[in-house]
């Protein structure tokens, strides 16, 4: 693994371990209340429980209230380990008092002492993992040696008989308790090594991807960020994990954050498109996708991949821009522009003209120039071959310029069209398509006969009124 992702995996796990951390004193607390509720109704029940066991609850109640919050007092993250490691010491020697008083060595066996361990064996070093399974090993035996011995023995609330003078009781708890401690350490040593793994895995194909990977807690807060956020936002972790929504949105988009926020929490997938501030002030475009994100209560609360794509817009924009200038020269020309495709698909087609005859490019994208409507009817044949060989012809390479006139229908009057006809090349010189250009010349057709009509019957005119043709009439026959 490379070394930002190792340090990223050290990170993550110093985020899960602070946050265990950080919840311990509740946690200790909710467990002491419990016991003594369950002590209290033993005891109500019939059960002899001694007062020295609700001492030592007591105590145990006030160890937590006074170790906890000194365990996640701001320091470096070795630091804080340190400090909750001698927590679990504690831990453990209070509940060696509270065993002494309720005879629990005959009862409960090393129960209650297995959580110290599998606790430490999760968030702690190896070594300080032993050290703690060690000590809770000889704790334990000293408590079967005192039960044994008679040495400060207490009376069992179950009424159990005593195991006083009991060699064979004492060393099969020191040896079971020793087995059940390092059976327990090594399996969890290796739950938690595969899921460290998993995640180093997860972390990894995290670490590669381009798009910005984030989690936010249930108030939109930033809680994790993998590289590519960081560098494309501009800001540190540490910033990222201070800094609220509304310095990294633009006004104007909050409302579009929250209503995701409050969606995807809710169990919703929710996609959306909308712009984030980089820490420069830079206004940058991303889609993105969030999930739902956290189990159990945890801090998390939704997952975020988001895309940069104002490249992409801005292409997007620049296209239809082009295209807006082509459609406003072509329909200030007053003349039709289409492409098609190698296969003789229409893929655009617009103008003044196309619109005269209704051939908007909606509803004539992707058809062939055989299933081309004017009017309602189909291109007659001749103009169709026509048309059909000036496009095999470009698609060949050639530049055409062509005359065509339709055959008058029913509902279509004769039409005199002239159009030009090029190859459409793509940025390898490969062609991939036909662009035509076209004009109406029916009206100028109509025009030049109309004007040779009257240019004849004015020339026919002033022959008849010429002194020759006078002439001529007189002539007798």
């Amino acid at each position: 693994m490379n070394p930002e992702a190792s340090s990223t995996t050290f990170r993550s796990l110093e985020y899960a371990v602070t946050r265990w951390i950080n919840t311990a004193q509740t946690r200790r607390a909710r467990s002491v209340l419990i016991g003594v509720g369950i002590m209290l109704l033993a005891q109500i029940a019939g059960l002899r429980i001694d007062w020295r066991a609700y001492l030592a609850m007591a105590v145990w109640l006030a160890a937590n209230y006074v170790m906890a919050p000194w365990a996640v007092r701001p320091a470096d993250f070795s630091q804080r380990r340190r400090r909750y490691a001698v927590t679990i010491v504690v831990d453990v020697l209070v509940l060696s008092v509270l065993y002494l008083s309720l005879d629990a060595v005959q009862w409960l066996g090393i129960g209650l002492f297995v959580n110290s361990a599998l606790v430490a064996s999760a968030t702690l070093p190896r070594r300080w993992v032993y050290g703690i399974t060690a000590l809770i090993v000889a704790v334990y035996g000293t408590l079967a040696w005192f039960a044994v011995s008679g040495v400060l023995a207490m009376p069992s609330p179950f009424g159990l008989a005593p195991v006083r003078g009991n060699t064979g009781f004492l060393v099969g708890q020191i040896l079971s308790s020793a087995t059940v401690l390092l059976l327990m350490v090594t399996l969890q040593e290796h739950l938690v090594r595969t899921i460290r793994d998993a995640e180093q895995r997860f972390l990894a194909l995290v670490q590669a991807v381009p798009d910005m990977v984030m989690t936010f807690d249930s108030r939109g807060n930033f809680v994790y960020v993998n590289p590519a956020t960081l560098e494309q936002s501009g800001y540190n972790r540490d910033e990222l994990t201070r800094i609220p929504d509304a310095r990294f949105f633009p006004q104007e988009e909050l409302p579009k954050v929250q209503d995701a926020l409050e969606r995807t929490i809710a169990g919703e997938t929710t996609s959306l498109e909308l712009r984030y501030l980089r820490k420069s002030g830079e206004s940058r475009w991303i889609q993105a996708k969030a999930v739902p994100f956290g189990l159990h209560g945890e801090s998390e609360a939704l997952l975020v991949i988001a895309r940069d794509v104002t490249d992409a817009r801005k292409r997007t924009d620049e296209v239809y821009a082009n295209e807006a200038r082509i459609r406003a020269i072509v329909d200030s020309l007053n003349v039709g522009f289409a492409t098609l495709d190698t296969e003789g698909r229409v893929t655009s087609i617009f103008g003044a003209f196309a619109e005269g005859v209704q051939m908007a490019g909606a509803s004539l994208s992707g058809v062939t120039v055989r299933e081309l409507r004017v009017g309602g009817e189909p291109l007659p044949a001749a103009l169709l071959a026509q048309i059909e060989g000036s496009v095999e012809l470009a698609l060949r390479g050639e530049s055409i310029n062509t005359h065509w006139r339709n055959v008058p229908t029913s509902s279509q009057p004769v039409r005199h069209l002239r159009a030009h006809l090029a190859p459409l090349r793509d940025a390898q010189r490969e062609i991939v398509g036909v662009a035509a250009v076209w004009s109406d010349e029916t009206a100028d057709v109509m025009a030049e006969q109309e004007r040779d009509v009257l240019r004849s019957r004015l020339a026919h005119a002033a022959y008849f009124s010429s002194p020759a043709s006078r002439a001529a009439d007189s002539i007798p026959l």
